[in-house]
């Protein structure tokens, strides 16, 4: 309560507290309890001084005339009295929070007070029974027994666990607030705190095990500094609220940033410069009160008998550790010898079949010869290769076909999706009843709900049957999940289990040499393990198993009782939450270092930086190279270099530095921020989780002795290996003559041994800088602790993300100047495509192709090359390069980002790959490692992508060796893919069984066939469809631009005009209204408007003045007037030429124009009028009748269409009425120009014969056809008799295709049993890749006899009846019984 006291007061009382507090620290507790009644008086006058202070002196007393003229002095400031706590009549102290802390902490120093009181008298002490609060050193001392009951090796209890946690990994807690007090802040006080946490941290739990008066005088180190740093703070208060402005002028900022000087007093007035700012978080005792909090329970932690506890848990951990490491890396070596032996068993099997076959056949046929030529090999199958078939059927023997996979459990409960069909295939109850629910209470409970089943209607037991099928389903899920996670942690749990079980008679044999120790005797190793069988203490009941009296347990039977607890757990069913909490920590901890290598990657995601640079490039170049982990020095150097760069980072936050001015400078490299010293608010926050998951990850390493160094890791492998082979129960060890099958083709040779040759200085300095490197070479690519791993699936899979990313955010990988934000479809629809984008795309295809070459030819040397050289390239590229071209910072470039995370993925799949080194088999494509709905979905889509099955074939063709010419190998890939597909569709069957006699349920039969039938319906109503309601769906298209021109033939036009904007506007309901209500006796014309909505539906008013002047020549204008009046039967014809413009589209043009002539020599008078107005004598004007339509549509052609059936007919409105005018300026005799004039009948919508109305404007009204969307423009294109002729009957010819002569491949496609042919096909790979290629022309040979031959195919995959896999109904069960 002092600290917080403190916090809040900051001020000369505050400096007088954390003096005392400092004093009291010094001291032990008798002589604080001894002292405790004058600290307590001391606070109880000080607060009653306050009161008087904050009250007010009145003027009168006497004695306190010296006062008086210290409060009024004028040389003090407002600031300094406040600081001091001097009275002041015009602002008086602050004083209502600052009395309350003051007297909440004389009440808890009250308290503990009373404390004391009860602890110096022992009667009260018995009767109180809270336990005491004396010192335990000296009972450490003196090895003094543990009074408290063990805790540390099994927690039963909820009380045990919360003992667990405070008492063991409270120490990670506060270091973790130590490092927030430090890293959030600051200034020198805080940077100190972070060192101290590194420190601390570097010690780990192995601090615990120091004597504890070291360990507590280390502790009060870190506790005094806390206290320290609290008196400066608040000393540093007067400096800051009454000096500060002095320091600034005299330019001394960097000191005020330096010890973070900020002015906190509550009641004070705010000193503030804007050239020297400090935050009032780097200043306040916030969490400096919080730390002093953590510490002080901390310390008490370790002054706890019960800490006691936990020092000798670690201390038998510490003794057990070369057991950890010991088991671990023979389990490591038992998976590469039994994955070694399953291949040599594969090989010489098949060897030995074969040998038999031919000695069989040359016994049979005295005069067999075997083909000496390769092209007769594959041709020369026979019946003798399948005699072989019916003699043996050895299920339980490894081959090719089941060698890596586990073989699946069949008292494992079942999945999500076995359920579900369960369901669909047969009802929900059986479906309930597949899931097993042994626990007796939720047995109890299921047949009290059958119970109350029977008595519920039928409605109420349908929904709890559905509800119970849900949960069902849940409680699958979270089994499966269970099984994944303790699959993937099923090493780190053996061992863990193991050493827990070893850590009990461990501990207590601690404990036993202690008190003999303590006794003065000396208890040999047999007297312990007889004491500890004795001995019937509850922590110790573990410890009477026989197993643990020897405390060697074999791995066959730890593994055996790792698989009968986890059957047991998942037999109770019980507790599903807790279990799956377990699994995913064991999960977390057994993968711990990946949680630190995807922090490093973070940090370089988020900072992108050069000070981050290193930590990715020695995860990939180093780490996840290391064979068969990495070493203590990978770690150290991690460890080291993260503190180093949070203390630098931490350095650079200061703001006396110019780039810490506040200035926000744009720019990927701007130095400080390309360096990583910039000033942010979180600056170190992903460094601080790194180290934090570092050190966790250090201290699991060191609890099973694996924090060694990179030649203590080899010599504990070969021990390991050692000890492996001469188990009696490990895998057998290859001989050397079968071994080289396994044998990479690119391994080098052995060096031979030359005498030694003299070599100079300088080759041997180079000799011993490269060695390092040439050894971590040759201990990643020639390791043989690794069981050899396929990851090529995994990668390329990121290789295809990676390829997507670039396509559809190429936006932020192109140049700023030319990119933009435009999309890729942009470019598309434009026909361009950008030369940076075409380069990345080209590039990322040839990396796939190397790495796939790399793949086929089990390149390791090439691998690790390429790794290296990609690694480099990748991060110049995406750290330097890009932010050049991009203009952006990397960790400003959200895909750039993505891309390098999954690049990342890539690169760990890769390391990996090469650690472990290529599979001696690739089985042909790497989706067809499983059978199942997911595989066969994948290998389908694989089917189904243009050129990519081709591609690799002909990629697998050139870079694996084979005796086969590029047909025979297409025709074994064709094969293959047939007889996988069958394969998963068997297991399929299998996996989900249908029980015979039982109709197909009505949920199937509607889902299916319901789905197909309405596809099918779907598809040959769907052009009808799509255009009968392509209003609903497509959208309005009227012209934005029209023009109209007005001649004679063979002369200059007389008039020019357009329309454009407000002089081409929709029509409105009430007009669209009119005209429907004209026509609406009409048939024909209502029926055309009918398919029209006012929208669609454009009136264009033409302004009749000419936009340009009438250009004629006086020659022509003479020659136009004669034609006029002459009487030559020549047509001579009045044009009217229209020109429409919208937005275009695939089925719509862009332009649409039409002309309308009119044949002046059939008009009276008409020629005569025009031929004196152009010779101008006569003024007009002349009217024309019928001239052009006032209605027309805007179809899909090119050519606008006259509306007849708005135009003719008996409510016909007719063709538009002009009259010419020839107009001329007086001023200037060479300007002449044409008006014209429209009459109109009525008006524009209500036509009327009798009335004749005349507008200075020519009116045309548009039916406008509508236009798809653009995700539709490609289907209205086609038109309906173009989309029934391009898709339609090509999908229906495709269904047709599939559906029909099913009959001529019912031989190939209803195989029962395909395991045999597919056996075949994997032996053929196998042989392959142990360069057995006459073995692989004899094969090859068998598989295509067995095509040819039906009789054989028949036989050959006939199928094995399967019985007792299906659950049955009920009613079922009662028919069979």
């Amino acid at each position: 309560m002092t600290a917080v006291t403190v916090c809040l007061r900051v001020d000369a009382v505050a400096l007088v507290y954390i003096v005392l507090v400092a004093a009291i620290m010094m001291m032990s507790r008798r002589t604080i309890a001894n002292l405790w009644p004058i600290y307590k008086l001391v606070l109880a006058i000080l607060l009653a001084v306050q009161f008087i202070v904050v009250l007010g002196f009145p003027r009168v007393f006497a004695y306190v005339s010296i006062l008086i003229p210290v409060a009024e002095n004028k040389n003090l400031t407002p600031n300094l009295k406040q600081w001091l706590y001097l009275p002041d009549y015009i602002k008086p102290p602050h004083s209502l929070v600052l009395i309350v802390t003051d007297f909440l902490q004389l009440l808890f120093v009250s308290l503990q007070a009373f404390v004391f009181s009860i602890e110096g008298n022992r009667e009260r002490m018995e009767r109180y029974g809270g336990g005491d609060n004396a010192d335990i050193l000296d009972d450490v001392e003196q090895n003094k027994p543990i009074p408290c009951k063990d805790f540390t090796l099994e927690q039963t209890k909820g009380i045990d666990m919360v003992k667990h946690l405070i008492f063991e990994h409270m120490f990670w807690l506060t270091m973790a607030i130590v490092f927030i007090t430090g890293a959030t802040r600051i200034n020198i006080f805080s940077l100190f705190y972070v060192i101290a946490v590194f420190c601390f941290m570097w010690f780990g739990k192995e601090f615990f095990l120091k004597p504890l008066r070291s360990m507590l005088r280390m502790w009060n180190y870190l506790v005094g500094y806390c206290i320290l740093v609290m008196f400066f703070k608040t000393a540093l208060q007067l400096v800051g609220c009454v000096y500060v402005e002095t320091l600034v002028k005299e330019h001394q900022c960097w000191l005020v940033q330096l010890f973070g000087v900020n002015c906190l007093l509550g009641n004070a007035e705010k000193v503030s410069s804007s050239k020297c700012e400090v935050e009032k978080d780097d200043a306040g005792l916030a969490w400096d009160v919080v730390c002093l909090t953590f510490l002080l329970l901390q310390r008490r932690i370790y002054s706890s008998h019960y800490f006691r506890h936990v020092v000798d848990t670690i201390r038998a951990q510490n003794n057990l550790v070369s057991k950890g490491a010991e088991l671990i890396n023979r389990i490591m070596i038992r998976e590469v010898n039994k994955q070694n032996e399953q291949e040599r068993s594969i090989l010489a099997n098949i060897k030995k079949q074969m040998a038999a076959l031919k000695k069989k056949q040359a016994i049979v046929m005295k005069d067999y010869k075997e083909p000496e030529e390769h092209f007769q090999a594959i041709r020369a199958g026979d019946y003798y290769l399948f005699e072989h078939e019916d003699d043996s059927d050895d299920k339980t023997q490894v081959t090719s076909l089941t060698f890596g996979t586990e073989p699946a459990d069949q008292t494992a409960s079942p999945t999500p999706l076995q359920v579900v069909n369960t369901a669909l295939d047969q009802d929900i109850e059986t479906a309930i009843e597949t899931y097993p629910s042994p626990s007796p209470d939720e047995q109890g409970q299921k047949e009290g709900k059958e119970e109350c089943e029977e008595q519920e209607p039928a409605s109420v037991s349908k929904m709890w049957m559905v509800l119970n099928f849900f949960v069902t389903i849940w409680y699958s899920f979270i089994d499966w999940l269970i099984r994944l996670c303790n699959q993937l942690s099923r090493n780190y749990r053996l061992v863990a289990k193991k050493l827990s079980k070893e850590l009990v008679a461990e501990k207590a044999k601690i404990v036993r040499t202690k008190e003999a120790k303590r006794n003065g005797e000396r208890a040999s190793e047999l007297d312990i393990r007889v004491d500890i069988e004795d001995t019937a203490g509850p922590s110790e009941a573990l410890t009477q198993d026989p197993t643990l009296s020897q405390s060697i347990i074999s791995l066959n039977e730890l593994e055996k009782q790792d698989e009968e607890e986890l059957n047991q757990q998942f037999k109770d069913s019980n507790q599903r939450t807790k279990r799956l909490f377990t699994a995913v920590i064991l999960l977390l901890v057994s993968r711990s270092e990946l949680l630190c290598y995807f922090l490093m990657i973070l940090d370089q995601m988020v900072y992108g930086s050069l000070l981050s640079l290193p930590l990715p490039l020695m995860v990939f170049l180093w780490g996840m190279l290391s064979v068969p982990r990495p070493s203590k020095t990978f770690w150290v150097t991690i460890i080291t270099y993260t503190e180093a760069v949070v203390v630098c980072k931490y350095l650079f936050q200061f703001g006396f530095f110019p780039w810490n001015d506040g200035t926000i400078y744009e720019g990927p490299f701007f130095p400080p921020r390309i360096i990583g010293i910039e000033k942010k608010d979180d600056y170190a926050n992903v460094d601080i989780a790194l180290l934090l998951a570092l050190f966790l990850h250090r201290s699991i390493l060191m609890r099973y002795g694996l924090w060694r160094d990179a030649a203590d890791i080899t010599a504990d492998m070969e021990a390991a290996e050692s000890k492996e082979q001469s188990c009696p129960n490990s895998p057998e060890v290859i001989p050397a003559d079968e071994d080289s099958y396994f044998k990479e083709s690119d391994s080098e040779p052995t060096p031979s041994t030359d005498p030694a040759v003299p070599r100079s200085k300088l080759s041997q300095g180079l000799s011993y800088i490269v060695r390092p490197f040439t050894k971590f070479f040759k201990q990643v690519t020639q390791s043989s602790y690794n069981a050899t791993a396929d990851v090529y699936a995994q990668m390329f899979f990121c290789d295809f993300i990676l390829f997507l990313v670039l396509v559809f955010g190429f936006s932020s990988f192109g140049p700023a100047d030319t990119t933009g934000d435009e999309s890729v479809t942009s470019y598309l629809q434009d026909n361009k495509i950008p030369i940076p984008f075409l380069v990345m795309l080209i590039t990322q295809f040839v990396f796939i192709i190397i790495d796939r070459a790399i793949f086929l030819r089990k390149f390791v040397l090439g691998k690790f090359i390429f790794q290296i050289l990609l690694v480099i390239l990748i991060h110049i590229w995406m750290f330097f390069v890009l932010p050049a071209i991009t203009r952006k910072s990397f960790f400003q470039n959200k895909a750039a980002q993505i891309w390098y995370l999954i690049k990342c993925v890539y690169f760990g799949l890769s390391a990996y790959q090469i650690r472990c080194g290529y599979p001696n088999r690739i089985l042909g494509n790497f989706l067809t490692k499983k059978y199942g709905y997911t595989n066969l979905i994948l290998f389908k889509g694989f089917l189904a992508i243009p050129f990519l099955l081709e591609l690799r074939a002909l990629m697998d063709w050139i870079w694996t060796d084979s005796t086969f010419a590029i047909g025979n190998w297409l025709q074994m890939e064709d094969i293959y893919a047939n007889i996988f597909v069958l394969k998963c569709y068997r297991e399929i069957e299998k996996t989900y069984p249908q029980e015979r006699g039982i109709k197909k349920g009505a949920i199937v039969k509607y889902v299916v066939g319901g789905i197909l039938l309405v596809v099918v319906i779907f598809i040959i109503w769907f052009p009808l469809v799509f255009f009968s309601f392509f209003n609903s769906v497509f959208i309005s298209n009227p012209p934005y631009e029209a023009s109209i021109t007005i001649g004679i033939t063979g002369y200059q036009p007389l008039f020019t005009t357009m329309a454009q904007g407000g002089n081409i506007v929709p029509l409105t309901d009430a007009e669209f209204g009119m005209l429907r209500k004209h026509y609406s006796k009409d048939r024909n014309a209502n029926s055309f408007l009918s398919g029209y909505d006012r929208e669609d539906v454009t009136m264009i008013a033409f302004d009749g003045r000419s936009l340009s002047i009438w250009g004629i020549s006086p020659v022509s204008q003479k020659a136009l007037a004669d034609d006029l009046i002459s009487n030559s039967s020549s047509k001579l014809a009045l044009t009217v030429e229209m020109k429409f413009t919208r937005e275009p589209d695939k089925s719509l043009p862009a332009e649409v124009t039409n002309t309308f002539e009119l044949n002046l020599r059939n008009l009276s008078g008409v020629p005569s009028l025009l031929s004196k107005i152009v010779n101008r004598t006569s003024k007009g004007p002349c009217s024309v009748s019928n001239v052009f339509p006032r209605f027309v549509r805007l179809a899909g052609q090119s050519k606008a269409m006259e509306l007849d059936q708005l135009i003719k007919g008996s409510y016909g409105i007719g063709r538009s009425n002009i009259s010419l005018q020839l107009e001329s300026d007086s001023t200037n005799g060479l300007s002449e120009w044409w008006n014209v004039n429209e009459t109109v009948k009525g008006s524009i919508f209500d036509y009327n014969p009798s009335s004749d109305v005349q507008f200075p404007q020519i009116f045309v009204i548009t039916f406008n056809d509508r236009k798809a969307p653009a995700s539709l423009s490609f289907l209205s294109g086609y038109g309906i008799i173009g989309l029934y002729i391009s898709f339609i009957l090509l999908i229906g010819r495709l269904m047709r295709l599939s559906t029909t002569n099913q009959y001529l491949t019912i031989m190939f496609r209803e195989l029962p049993d395909v395991d045999g042919i597919l056996q075949l096909c994997l032996d053929i790979y196998l042989v392959r890749e142990m360069k057995e290629f006459r073995m692989e022309e004899d094969l090859y040979a068998k598989l295509i006899f067995l095509y040819r031959s039906p009789e054989t195919t028949i036989k050959f995959t006939r199928q094995k009846v399967r019985i007792g896999n299906i659950k049955k109904k009920s009613e079922d069960k009662k028919k069979d019984e």
